[in-house]
């Protein structure tokens, strides 16, 4: 598998794709495994955020908090989700030594851009959060809906501006903080256009 990251911040349920296979508003599950005891209130805002962007875009989010044990995931998010979910891992820091120091998240697709996992790092959201004088929150919001962008659209998913951009500059962050940094018009046509083929496949 590859990892797609983000750097200086560096579900989809059946319904969901058969709805945007009728040109309706798809629905996407989104399960969230806290492993960074994230304080509650910042993992609600931060949910919001990232709702909010993709709803911009088009997208409804449903989101599924999945209480995570020493062995493994409750029993709640293991008879609730299906090969559809989406899976966002918040955790304290990067396990991979290799990713610069300045990615703070990627997603995980194979050579084709199939994909339906990504990990947030805790660290590098309160570091950036706190330089750039930011709400947690958002920011995580913000990292969330970048990285589930590249499981909706599949390889080479960066963009030359907005959300999908690879490096987030003073820019980007400014517009983190007003609430602006989104998808573009491109992003979001690609991400319709994928998750129709999903849905249409999902029919064969």
């Amino acid at each position: 598998m590859g990892r797609t990251a983000v750097s200086f911040l560096a579900f989809v349920l059946l319904t969901g794709m058969s709805l945007a296979a009728e040109g309706q508003e798809p629905v996407i599950m989104v399960a969230v495994y806290d492993r960074a005891n994230m304080k509650p209130e910042t993992l609600l805002s931060a949910e919001q955020e990232a709702g909010r962007i993709m709803n911009s875009a088009g997208v409804s989010v449903h989101w599924l908090n999945c209480q995570t044990t020493r062995h493994g995931v409750g029993d709640d998010c293991l008879n609730a989700t299906n090969r559809e979910t989406l899976s966002v891992t918040l955790l304290v820091k990067s396990p991979h030594p290799a990713l610069k120091s300045e990615e703070m998240g990627y997603a995980l697709q194979d050579r084709n851009g199939h994909g339906s996992q990504c990990s947030i790092f805790r660290s590098r959201v309160d570091e950036i959060a706190a330089l750039a004088h930011l709400s947690s929150g958002r920011l995580l919001g913000a990292a969330i809906a970048h990285e589930l962008g590249h499981l909706l659209k599949g390889l080479d998913s960066h963009s030359p501006e907005g959300i999908m951009s690879a490096h987030w500059y003073k820019r980007e962050i400014q517009a983190v903080r007003r609430g602006a940094l989104a998808f573009t018009s491109a992003d979001i046509e690609q991400i319709h256009a994928r998750l129709r083929q999903t849905s249409l496949a999902s029919l064969k």
